[in-house]
């Protein structure tokens, strides 16, 4: 018997509906529920033969959501339930994650507001969102494969977001956060002068800031669990100066127009829009000039504020330059006659 392809919800009329058994099933207006509907139906429709193992990848899908409850995860999956999720387990293949993977770099969506408007050009899938996809994608086939549900697939290799730091993007960055206007322009020039996440100058508090020892000494941050030590942020000249500008007018270093601590969305909104680039780039940006001034790796690692020195290579890189004066240095015979 010929397999049926695979449903997908569609919108018509301002409900998603999806066709199973030759009849419309309405799944309400709001998207997000409505694939948190369509991933139930899915699984109840193909898992009927052996109860306690799931079928298809819909049914694997349901039993790794099951476990995993962050909203976040039904958004990630829902390509990949629309993608494979009629297959069956036992015609999983190694190829399976390549073929999804190859599907999402040609995909394309439509940005929409809070309505459901469309507003913008179509866009292609950032390579970020690729991996959070074929992460989840991969945890539901490697949850089928640890229960003998199915053969785990082969994972694609998946392309690195880099910031691509060079001189004359770092000068052109800095020319446009000095026309930036007064409040935006504090806290993401604090960003770039200082390494510091996001996160860290939203929630930078006067009281974190010692103008004694040209620091920030934050107790409370993203690792401070692992390593059990508070973060120290050493200010560089441009972050003194932009603290001695700020006025001290509340509990937060950096407020709104509004008069509230900015949120990383909102930050993220502003420095996209008017920058062009991800808070995060600041961050990359500032890692990448401490490897070019000749900062060790173990110095740059307590400066970002990470755990272990391998996450520095993740922002920044050696440039070829650099190693060609490092090996134009070296006197081999010298120190050979010397040992």
């Amino acid at each position: 018997m010929a397999r049926q392809a695979n449903p997908s919800p569609r919108e018509k009329r301002g409900y998603w509906i999806v066709r199973l058994r030759g009849r419309d099933v309405h799944l309400g207006k709001d998207k997000r529920k409505a694939f948190l509907k369509f991933y139930r139906l899915m699984a109840r429709e193909y898992d009927t033969e052996q109860p306690g193992r799931p079928e298809t990848v819909a049914g694997a899908i349901d039993r790794w959501r099951g476990l995993h409850p962050n909203p976040k995860h039904q958004g990630w999956l829902r390509r990949f339930a629309e993608f494979a999720g009629r297959t069956y387990l036992d015609d999983v293949t190694d190829d399976l994650l390549h073929n999804y993977h190859d599907h999402l770099l040609k995909a394309e969506y439509q940005p929409t507001d809070k309505n459901g408007k469309a507003i913008g050009k179509v866009k292609r899938l950032s390579l970020e969102t690729i991996r959070n996809y074929i992460g989840d994608a991969g945890s539901v086939l490697r949850l089928a494969a640890k229960r003998k549900w199915c053969a785990m697939p082969e994972l694609p290799v998946l392309e690195k977001t880099e910031y691509r730091d060079r001189g004359t993007d770092r000068a052109e960055l800095w020319s446009k956060l000095d026309g930036l206007g007064l409040r935006a322009g504090r806290i993401l020039k604090f960003l770039a002068s200082t390494g510091a996440r996001p996160s860290e100058g939203c929630g930078l508090k006067w009281e974190h800031v010692q103008f004694a020892i040209s620091a920030c000494v934050i107790p409370r941050h993203k690792t401070s669990k692992a390593t059990g030590e508070p973060r120290v942020i050493p200010l560089t000249d441009e972050a003194l100066d932009v603290l001695h500008k700020t006025p001290h007018t509340g509990e937060y270093v950096f407020l709104s127009r509004l008069g509230k601590p900015y949120t990383p969305r909102g930050l993220r909104s502003i420095a996209v829009r008017r920058l062009g680039v991800n808070p995060y780039a600041l961050r990359h940006c500032y890692a990448q000039a401490c490897i070019d001034e000749g900062v060790v790796p173990e110095v740059v690692t307590r400066m970002m504020g990470h755990r272990t020195s391998r996450m520095v290579w993740t922002y920044a890189r050696i440039r070829d330059e650099q190693m060609i004066q490092a090996a134009s240095r070296l006197r081999l015979r010298k120190d050979a006659a010397a040992g």
